[in-house]
């Protein structure tokens, strides 16, 4: 960490990491705040590995506090978020591009090991092809940074920008290897040379131990090999993310089955009410219907000339 970022860690602990923010305004920082940078979340930044190395991606512009990080770490939205996906994504790209760099040194170094002298026309064309060829895609990566930072997407412009600073580096790299025999013009005479496998490095085959050990614990030798290990680790935490998101999902699946169980079962109890008190009123209605008759029959005319007749018969029949 450089001093100017220790000193910006220091003040945010002091006084906040919206130290800046204008009087009145909202101070309070979410993990989920654009300003904040995932990567760091996730597990750590990328652009703080290779400051001041040929592999430099650049200074990160997001925020990187202990405290949100501890947070997101403690909340209930840990390894919901995706951010651990899109960590994996980018240093997974990187460490795709660091491998077709050493597929590169290593076919150019097949073109150059056998001499030292200035690079001969055939190779030269090879050479200023895949230069070409960089130039086009710097171009169409700087374009495309440009047309994703106008919509808003800070971060992913910042990915692509930096992808593009590593082919400058190659294009450069390749330049130089125009001017002289040996790659990346370096002038080991006629010492056998190798590519490192982990960040594509130039290697003297049989150098002094100092060198080799200088290498090997140099910052972008060190950075890739994190890269290289975090990848594997990040992997199987993916999977545990991901076996857990398929758990989690199923349980959602269960338990909208159930509240689907459940409102079925409502449903058919409250039909089955209903069908018993309509039951009950058609009942009802049917035995307050056979009372109206039987009252209105005994209250119409004919009902009462009949009683009259028959009590009149009875009568005559007593004498």
């Amino acid at each position: 960490m450089s001093a100017t970022e220790q000193m910006a860690a220091m003040l945010n602990e002091l006084m906040g990491p919206k130290r800046n923010a204008e009087i009145g305004s909202n101070t309070t920082v979410s993990f989920q705040d654009q300003e904040v940078c995932k990567f760091f979340l996730a597990a750590y930044c990328p652009h703080e590995m290779f400051v001041n190395t040929k592999a430099d991606l650049g200074p990160c512009t997001l925020l990187h506090d202990e405290g949100l990080r501890k947070a997101y770490r403690e909340s209930s939205r840990f390894e919901r978020l995706g951010y651990e996906k899109q960590f994996l994504q980018f240093i997974s790209r990187l460490h795709e591009d660091m491998q077709r760099k050493i597929t590169r040194n290593r076919e150019r170094l097949s073109l150059t090991q056998s001499t030292t002298s200035p690079v001969d026309e055939g190779v030269k064309a090879k050479l200023q092809q895949q230069i070409n060829d960089l130039d086009d895609k710097i171009n169409g990566l700087m374009q495309e940074a440009n047309d994703v930072g106008e919509t808003g997407e800070i971060e992913k412009a910042q990915e692509i920008v930096a992808e593009a600073e590593q082919l400058k580096n190659e294009r450069e790299n390749l330049k130089r290897s125009m001017i002289v025999g040996l790659p990346s013009g370096e002038n080991s005479g006629s010492k056998p040379m190798e590519v490192c496998d982990v960040c594509g490095c130039f290697l003297i085959i049989g150098d002094v131990q100092q060198r080799i050990d200088e290498h090997f614990t140099g910052k972008q030798h060190v950075g890739f090999a994190k890269l290289s290990a975090t990848i594997e680790e990040m992997k199987a935490r993916m999977k545990h993310i991901e076996e857990q998101e398929r758990k989690n999902a199923e349980e959602r699946r269960k338990r909208d089955r159930e509240r689907d169980r459940d409102r079925d079962r409502r449903r058919d109890r409250d039909e089955d009410r209903h069908r018993r008190r309509s039951r009950s009123r058609s009942r009802d209605r049917t035995k307050r219907g056979g009372h109206r008759d039987r009252r209105s029959r005994s209250r119409s005319p004919s009902y009462k000339r009949n009683r009259s007749d028959r009590d009149s018969g009875r009568h005559r029949s007593r004498y």
